[in-house]
């Protein structure tokens, strides 16, 4: 028996001599093998009205939780299942290629569309957004630096940050004594995004600058740590424990406060470009899981029609990727407000018929999970596991003799059935790899095979609603043939 293992998803990699695999469609990567990715289940019945442009949650100082969606023209709330239109009168007009940016401050959600006023929500307090102040600017992108609310791409120009004072953050007249400011960034073409906390990342078309609080007449500095190379797409930035994760020209990129780091490069940063719709590069969005450590690029790809419909999957502590297939308009972070009993008549007549278990995360109040809006409805990823699909290497099954593969046990933990192999075979690397049938797995726990030749790889299929924790690669049990 010989075992060839589900090795890292590394897609740009020749599938002979690699240690990795060519495809890791609907899993999450784990350090020695792959789990479920699980589909969507809805969260609210009613539904947005045109495709959502952003999300985000906050709590009051109660624990109170809060959560909002928009579309172009409306900002809603999400009550119990329900989603209340909380726009200030007159809506929004959010431009075809925008996106709403969202950003929490204390007890204060904050919103900035760059074509409308910039609007904020008193978790608490407010029952309608409304103009966060006379001179805050409009602008595309925020962050809270130290205390401070940050506005770039502004109105004034797309190379423009601003602030707020010190202590107020509806106060943005350029002050010395407050604190309040602003910085033109001339180098490094048009501000692609901004990300927060002790300091702040300004992400530009072709650079990257670090803007740290020092007081004085200063009162920031703006030093630019990487020039020549910026974000490729707004939709790409989100910063987690260990930095700022976006998308350049040469691939996806960390920034980790002194320096950028390619993290995609010979893995799956060419399988992506080949995939990825550049047409409709505004609709991709990323986000991150905080419980399992997870960045997730949301992206549309080639024939789709412009809409999200994968899901690129980075495990940060672990450097993996897999990835994910489904039909999405934007994926990000959420919390639920918490149900009663009597809410839950809101989202389904009967306990039978929840979309997801009442002992998960989704019906309790203040957990943040990973969510997503698909036709107009917020979800969480809490639905029946989807089918996932594991390719192995290519291996010689005995060094530089052809094999007579005869039987394909999968090594997947879980009380789970209809597991189904495929397996190429060839005799030369520049033969074409062609794949048999699918052969299900039979009740002795193999699935067979009669394939020979001096190199093999093994697909592994597991339907989707099927349960299982862990996919570790495929034993194969064969006979050895001779040189040709």
């Amino acid at each position: 028996m010989t075992i060839v293992p589900f090795g890292e998803f590394l897609p740009d990699q020749p599938a002979f001599g690699s240690t990795g695999c060519s495809e890791a469609k609907n899993v999450i990567p784990a350090a020695k093998s792959y789990q479920p990715y699980r589909s969507l289940a809805e969260v609210s019945s009613s539904t947005l009205d045109g495709y959502c442009r952003g999300m985000i949650w906050g709590q009051d100082n109660a624990g109170n939780t809060y959560t909002f969606v928009c579309d172009n023209a409306k900002i809603y709330q999400l009550t119990a299942a329900s989603l209340g239109d909380v726009s200030k009168a007159g809506g929004y007009a959010t431009g075809d290629k925008e996106r709403t940016a969202f950003v929490t401050h204390g007890d204060m959600v904050i919103a900035a569309n760059f074509a409308n006023e910039t609007q904020a929500f008193q978790i608490g307090a407010s029952s309608k957004f409304a103009d966060l102040s006379a001179s805050a600017p409009k602008g595309r992108y925020l962050a809270v630096v130290g205390t401070q609310l940050v506005i770039a791409s502004t109105e004034a120009a797309d190379y423009r940050v601003e602030w707020s004072s010190l202590t107020d953050v509806t106060d943005f007249t350029d002050s010395v004594t407050t604190q309040a400011g602003f910085q033109n960034l001339a180098n490094g073409g048009r501000i692609r995004g901004i990300t927060g906390g002790e300091y702040g990342v300004i992400l530009m078309e072709r650079s990257l600058y670090r803007m740290e609080y020092v007081g004085g007449s200063l009162i920031y500095t703006f030093d630019e740590i990487e020039g020549g190379k910026g974000c490729l797409e707004p939709g790409s930035v989100i910063r987690s424990r260990r930095g700022t994760y976006y998308l350049a020209d040469d691939g996806f990129r960390l920034f980790d406060g002194q320096q950028s780091h390619p993290i995609g490069e010979q893995k799956v940063n060419d399988w992506f470009f080949d995939r990825f719709d550049a047409q409709s590069s505004h609709r991709m969005s990323a986000t991150f899981d905080v419980a399992k450590g997870l960045i997730y690029f949301s992206y549309p790809t080639g024939g789709s029609g412009g809409e999200p419909n994968e899901v690129l999957i980075y495990n940060e502590v672990l450097n993996r990727w897999s990835y994910a297939a489904f039909n999405h308009e934007i994926i990000g972070g959420l919390a639920t407000a918490g149900y009663t009993l009597e809410e839950l008549d809101n989202v389904s007549a009967s306990l039978e018929g929840l979309p997801t278990s009442l002992d998960s995360r989704t019906w309790r109040g203040g957990t943040p999970f990973v969510g997503a809006v698909r036709a107009g409805k917020l979800c969480s990823f809490t639905g029946p596991n989807l089918e996932a699909e594991i390719e192995t290497r290519e291996a010689q099954i005995y060094p530089g003799r052809r094999a007579m593969a005869s039987e394909c046990w999968p090594l997947v933990d879980g009380d789970c059935s209809g597991l189904e192999v495929c397996v190429a075979k060839r005799n030369r690397q520049n033969d074409a790899v062609a794949y048999g049938p699918y052969q299900t797995q039979n009740a002795v726990g193999f699935c067979p095979a009669r394939d020979e030749g001096r190199y093999h790889r093994a697909k592994l299929r597991i339907p989707a609603g099927e349960e299982w924790t862990h996919a570790t690669g495929i034993d194969y049990k064969a006979k050895q043939r001779g040189r040709r």
